[in-house]
């Protein structure tokens, strides 16, 4: 009813007691014709009251009485005014519906919506229910929210994925400088290792080149005694 009120759509509900009718959908209504009810048992009493006080009250008279004397053709009527506020209620009698039970003729309708004063609703307006903009805000309430958790999601990966090459860079840095004194200690070693070898071969040549000198000098020393 709500909804479909919004929309500028009207409904008429009739019904030999309003008791038939849910209070949710009772209370939307706006204007009541309401014809006479009679009381003979206490329920019967009671829905006569309940509807009497549904109506804006009258001074001039008493809704719940006038409503269970109301003869044929009579009726007790609240309809809203300009303002969309509900007018009292008064007791009037009831024109009989005027009309032939044939297709009316396309001039008489366009006759009829000209001077009915409903112009304003020719034209198809679609204006948004109060739930269609709660709606609405709800779903841009929970795009926002899942777009802050990707957000976050996103945020959150990137840090783990920076952590990881910080400790990736972390980690081939470590390689790289054991590496470099594997590397020094390998350099240090073979330069060792030449080292040694070429004291070896002084050592080897000087011993040697004694050895030659002492020959030579024996030699010289021999054949000069002789």
């Amino acid at each position: 009813m709500k909804l479909i009120r919004s929309k500028g759509v009207g409904i008429y509900f009739v019904t030999q007691s309003p008791a038939d009718i849910p209070d949710p959908v009772l209370a939307q209504l706006s204007n009541r014709i309401q014809h006479a009810l009679r009381a003979y048992t206490p329920a019967e009493q009671k829905a006569v009251k309940t509807a009497a006080e549904s109506f804006r009250p009258n001074p001039s008279f008493d809704t719940s009485t006038v409503i269970s004397t109301l003869g044929v053709g009579q009726a007790l009527v609240s309809t809203l005014d300009g303002e969309g506020i509900p007018q009292m209620v008064e007791q009037t009698a009831i024109i009989l519906p005027q009309s032939k039970m044939a297709p009316a003729a396309p001039e008489n309708i366009q006759q009829a919506m000209a001077d009915d004063g409903m112009s304003k609703y020719d034209q198809t307006v679609e204006k948004d229910s109060a739930y269609e903009l709660l709606q609405a805000k709800q779903d841009e309430t929970q795009a926002e929210a899942q777009l802050s958790a990707e957000r976050e999601a996103f945020e959150k990966e990137k840090a783990e994925y920076a952590a990881a090459k910080e400790k990736e860079s972390e980690a081939q840095a470590k390689a790289a400088e054991k590496a470099q004194k594997k590397a020094e200690k390998a350099a240090a070693e073979e330069a060792k290792r030449a080292e040694r070898r070429r004291a070896k071969i002084e050592s080897q040549v000087i011993s040697t080149a004694s050895q030659l000198i002492k020959r030579g000098i024996l030699n010289t020393l021999k054949k000069h005694f002789m």
